[in-house]
């Protein structure tokens, strides 16, 4: 870049003027800078504005005659006034002289006024505002007049905003939002009486208009490559009437307080008030320069600050909440998700984590820690997911919140390739990551300062007591930034189902076919036992035997995790990840699709971690997909909505496992404990409850009934039902290869030739094989020992059929309880 101070080269004392640019100022460019960028040309007159100018100084005067010396207190609360007061006599003929002396003046041709430039310097003006190549800003300090080149300027200030921990980028409809967000916030704020009706018509703001940012050159700091100070220009924005608001408010209590300097002369004043009381006294004094100060301010700890100097000050209870309350408001903490409608094509069952006595009552030994999501956009566009937290709710409500916003809020559209989808899920995750891990910075800067005023290797519970404030204050800001999450979510757009998957949830597609229910895991899970993970981390230095052999990293199986600052940033302190080349722990999401959905009937499941291990501990793993599939597909026949459905098999879970540990058995001792469950149901068109009872199923026309059946693992003794779904062949008549209707005329189940079905099929995307149920090994083992006969002669009933018939019943028109022959 070609540097240059004036034209000359030698910069005068009095010019003001510094070109940074390439581009070479001419002598009538360079006088009409060095008048500042407040100069205006001077131009041709009117009678309007002639007649105008009279009229206001006449307006004053009627004022003053009005008012006189009274000084009304002006509000900033109201608009400037208009009122005109009635002219006086006197003042009506002074009025009217004067319009004639200038209709007089105006109509002889008198407009030319003398001009401040001469034709050469306008021409320099005009080629100076239509030249794109460079940029005239005002210096940061000093009044100086810079300019840049247009490249230069805009580098400097992408620069800027590439900072993710400062800014993040906003499409229209999240701006959109947030105006909306604010509008809401002022109009509760008028409901609840925080503010009143006078307030709030002053601090909402109509006809909104979006900030712009611009940059202030510091040449004071370096006049070859002078860094930018942001500023942006929030007229008419959504929050420009509470900042005057809060600067009108504010002012008084500011000027107040001892430790705030003014200006230069109370800082004169500052400095002789301390050699006056302390004359012999040797003082140090420290100045600070803070990088970016207004955007490195945290706004929770910035009305920390302020709240106590307002009360030491004299502000009222009232006063200090409404302060409060415009500071946040400049600030929203809003969640993007806020307005987007729910799906109720799903529904969402869940269960805190639960840890057993020995007389099998449970308690929750935390907060519940897992989080969902299920929304649904103007153009179809559906987002589920369930979001398995662990150390704390913070990550997994995060992602809940930021997930949705950066896939559900214009980035997506019908016309997106499956490449495109996967691409903005592979951002979305991206952005997530980030913005988990940006938002305990200032956890991790107290972490470090608190650290550094410890003793060097010294353990903590020996440290003395002065230090006892210290170490309880790191432990609580340890626990805030640890913490982490595995989320699965399931994007449909245009009937095609994506699934992204960080962790170890599940998803699952279960579809109705004339064989049963095939039931396909979409999802892999990032676990030690994953074999392409281990490989992965193999792949990076470490000792893929012995991870799979210790199992769990940082008391977690998954190898893939959304937060979790220790095992992104600290994996060398820790023994089993040290030799890694880089984070072995990443939270880049594994994704699926798009997978079309063109007659699909059936359901799709998406369940934490939890929920399908507490089945694998109380009936041994490798059966859960197959079980929570059929239970699900039970409770769509008994329950009337999809949260029933889902809530009611967690609940069942959660008795199995319960059960299981009270009975005592070979798997109780894997079911002392289980974590927090949560189930996600979306339905595809399978019928739900009553909308079944006198509708044909898939598969041979028959209605789908209830059956508890026994289940035995080979790994215990123990027997635990199954509920499989029992389809009946209807006996309507056929019309083309269809039942004509649905008949409720008979009393007693009656089988023709067809018989009742009841099969399950599964398929795992990631073996790409596919078995029935007789190779799934549901009914494989048989019972560890044969029924024996009464004295009858007749061994005890071990399938229950009693929801069975309550169903038949209320199908065909019988509400009593039939007599089942043993």
């Amino acid at each position: 870049m070609v540097i240059g101070v004036t034209i000359s080269g030698n910069h005068d004392a009095d010019d003001i003027v510094f070109n940074l640019s390439t581009h070479v100022l001419t002598t009538d460019e360079f006088y009409v800078l060095n008048k500042g960028l407040s100069f205006v040309p001077s131009r041709e007159s009117n009678y309007q504005e002639a007649v105008m100018d009279l009229m206001l100084f006449c307006r004053g005067v009627a004022l003053k005659n009005m008012f006189g010396n009274n000084v009304v207190q002006k509000s900033v609360l109201r608009q400037p006034s208009t009122f005109v007061p009635p002219l006086t006599p006197s003042l009506q003929l002074f009025v009217n002289a004067c319009e004639k002396d200038l209709l007089d003046y105006f109509h002889k041709g008198h407009t030319h006024r003398y001009h401040n430039l001469t034709s050469a310097q306008r021409q320099a003006l005009h080629d100076l505002s239509e030249n794109r190549e460079i940029v005239i800003k005002m210096a940061d300090k000093g009044g100086a007049i810079v300019v840049m080149d247009t490249t230069f300027y805009n580098n400097k200030l992408t620069h800027i905003l590439s900072d993710s921990c400062t800014y993040v980028p906003m499409n229209p409809l999240m701006v959109k939002h947030l105006i909306d967000k604010v509008h809401q916030t002022l109009e509760q704020l008028l409901n609840d009486m925080v503010i009143s009706k006078e307030l709030y018509n002053f601090l909402k703001v109509e006809g909104v208009v979006t900030p712009l940012l611009k940059g202030l050159p510091k040449i004071h700091k370096s006049l070859t490559d002078p860094p930018l100070r942001p500023i942006v220009s929030g007229r008419k924005w959504v929050t420009e009437n509470a900042s005057i608001w809060l600067e009108i408010t504010l002012r008084p209590y500011v000027e107040k307080m001892d430790n705030i300097l003014l200006d230069t002369g109370g800082f004169l004043k500052a400095l002789g008030e301390i050699d006056r009381a302390t004359p012999k006294v040797c003082h140090l004094i420290v100045t600070l320069d803070v990088q970016s100060l207004f955007t490195v301010i945290n706004n929770d700890y910035g009305i920390l600050a302020i709240r106590t100097p307002l009360k030491d000050n004299g502000a009222t209870d009232h006063n200090i909440t409404q302060i409060i309350t415009m500071l946040n408001l400049e600030q929203p903490q809003l969640s993007w998700t806020d307005d987007l409608p729910l799906c109720h094509l799903s529904g969402v069952g869940s269960s805190p984590n639960c840890a057993y006595s020995a007389d099998g009552k449970g308690k929750e030994e935390r907060a519940y820690e897992d989080g969902w999501l299920k929304f649904r956009t103007e153009n179809d566009c559906f987002l589920y997911g369930v979001v398995n937290g662990y150390g704390g709710k913070r990550v997994a409500d995060l992602v809940a919140q930021r997930l949705p916003a950066e896939l559900l809020l214009g980035q997506l559209n019908a016309n997106h390739s499956d490449a495109d989808v996967q691409r903005v899920l592979l951002q979305a995750f991206d952005v997530v990551e980030r913005s988990c891990l940006e938002s305990i910075d200032d956890g991790i800067a107290e972490k470090t300062n608190l650290q550094s005023q410890l003793p060097e290797s010294a353990l903590r519970h020996q440290l003395a007591s002065q230090f006892q404030k210290i170490v309880e204050r790191l432990n609580v800001v340890e626990q805030e930034i640890l913490g982490g999450a595995m989320a699965i979510v399931a994007l449909i757009l245009s009937n095609r189902l994506f699934i992204a998957n960080v962790g170890t949830n599940r998803a699952l597609l279960c579809k109705s076919t004339v064989d049963g229910l095939q039931v396909t895991q979409l999802s892999i899970d990032h676990t030690t036992d994953n074999e392409d993970e281990l490989f992965r981390l193999s792949q990076l230095g470490l000792d893929a035997g012995r991870i799979k052999q210790v199992g769990a990293i940082g008391g977690q199986d998954s190898t893939r995790r959304i937060g979790d600052y220790k095992m992104k940033y600290e994996y060398s302190d820790i023994e089993l990840l040290s030799a890694a080349k880089s984070k072995p722990i990443t939270a880049e999401p594994e994704i699926h699709g798009g997978l079309p959905l063109d007659g699909v009937t059936g359901f799709l499941l998406l369940m934490s971690e939890g929920f399908y291990k507490a089945l694998d501990s109380a009936h041994g793993p490798g059966q859960a997909n197959q079980e929570i599939a059929a239970m699900v597909a039970t409770e769509f026949a008994k329950q009337t909505t999809l949260d029933e459905v889902a809530q009611a098999v967690v609940d069942r879970v959660k008795r199995i496992h319960r059960d299981t540990f009270v009975s005592g058995a070979e798997r109780s001792r894997f079911c002392n404990k289980h974590e927090d469950m949560t189930l996600l149901v979306r339905n595809f068109g399978y019928l739900l409850g009553e909308m079944s009872q006198c509708t044909l199923t898939p598969t041979q026309g028959g209605r789908i009934y209830p059956v508890s059946v026994p289940y035995y693992n080979n790994q215990s003794t123990s027997k635990t039902s199954v509920t499989l779904s029992l389809v009946m062949p209807s006996q309507s008549p056929m019309v083309n290869g269809s039942h004509s209707s649905c008949t409720l005329d008979e009393v007693t189940p009656t089988l023709t030739n067809q018989s009742p079905t009841a099969t399950l099929q599964s398929t795992n995307t990631h073996t790409q094989s596919s078995s029935s149920s007789s190779d799934g090994g549901l009914f494989r083992h048989r019972p560890p020992h044969s029924l024996q006969p009464d004295e009858d002669g007749k061994v005890e009933p071990y399938v229950d059929f009693s929801e069975f018939y309550r169903l038949w019943n209320m199908d065909h028109g019988d509400q009593t309880t039939p007599v089942i022959a043993q």
